[in-house]
């Protein structure tokens, strides 16, 4: 049996460039936590998805026992039906399903399967992990600031997601949108990272009409999410600005009529201390002159009197 080299292959193009050198971890902290390796990122990001996807199965157990027993749970009321409803889907759908199908098995997945040494850029890896992370975390939080989550549906559609009356209107909806905001930032890092792998980071001799439908499904999924995640990211930003525009304008509105108030009663304290002081000298005037139309009177009297007796 004789050795073939594979730049002798028919259909197999040369190696463009050559083999560099990948990234080698020197500490612990580099391997298994800030690390760059495809596999470990993967097994992250498959550890926090399913750590988030048991709080969202509590979250629906919490509501198949209202709906199985009402009025039997008494801290389940209808603003917390709408909390968990809203927490659940959107868990679900975002934090469980897309990380664990596309940031867990395409971080595992993609270099196996088409023949990569390792992701295209490992540094971006990394960092659209971490901020996929504090995503999380940050979902997480709204669970405890006052009002608890918010409860306008896990799309968050308006118009109840800018009504005063849904629950978590104050700190749930912010942090809810900012939350999206990051995850939006970590996956569109990652995303890049997958497309740019499957299409320039292949073997060679894999070429797409080789690859396995696996990588074709990651490949469709990440480039339709790509898609449509701008528009979710803008749509998601423009509501957070808004909200903070809301709560500037209202604190700006609030603001003005105690300045309204303060000055109109100002005012009104100077007009009546006016209106005080021009009665007090009108009186004044008048007693004045009634004392000495008195005098007047007096100092007339006998002159008149005499007069007349003279007359």
């Amino acid at each position: 049996m004789v050795d073939v080299p594979s730049d002798a292959i028919a259909g197999i193009s040369p190696a463009e460039v050559g083999e560099v050198e990948l990234y080698h971890p020197r500490s612990w902290w580099t391997r298994y936590v800030f690390s760059q390796d495809a596999k470990v990122i993967a097994i992250q990001y498959s550890i926090t998805a399913m750590s988030i996807g048991l709080v969202a199965l509590v979250l629906s157990w919490l509501m198949r026992l209202q709906l199985g027993f009402p009025g039997t749970f008494s801290f389940i009321d209808a603003s917390q039906y709408l909390q968990f409803i809203t927490m659940h889907g959107m868990i679900m759908v975002i934090y469980l399903l897309t990380a664990l199908f596309l940031g867990g098995f395409g971080n595992y997945l993609i270099p196996l399967m088409v023949g990569a040494r390792d992701m295209v850029f490992p540094y971006v890896n990394m960092l659209s992990y971490w901020i996929y992370l504090l995503a999380v975390l940050v979902l997480v939080s709204t669970f405890f600031v006052p009002g608890g989550p918010t409860g306008a549906g896990w799309t968050l559609y308006p118009p109840q997601a800018i009504l005063s009356g849904s629950p978590g209107q104050e700190a749930g909806i912010v942090l809810m949108l900012v939350s999206l905001i990051l995850f939006i930032i970590g996956f569109t890092m990652g995303g890049l990272n997958y497309v740019v792998t499957v299409l320039q980071g292949r073997t060679r001799g894999m070429t797409l009409m080789r690859m396995p439908l696996t990588v074709w499904g990651i490949f469709t999924a990440t480039v339709m999410a790509l898609l449509a995640f701008p528009a979710l990211f803008t749509s998601r930003t423009k509501s957070w600005i808004r909200r903070l525009w809301s709560a500037a304008v209202s604190r700006a509105r609030i603001s003005s009529v105690a300045m309204r108030t303060a000055c109109s009663v100002t005012s009104w304290r100077r007009r009546r201390r006016a209106s005080s002081t021009s009665r007090w000298a009108t009186s004044r005037t008048s007693v004045c002159m009634r004392s000495a139309i008195r005098r007047a009177s007096s100092r007339a009297r006998p002159f008149s009197r005499s007069a007349v007796s003279r007359a």
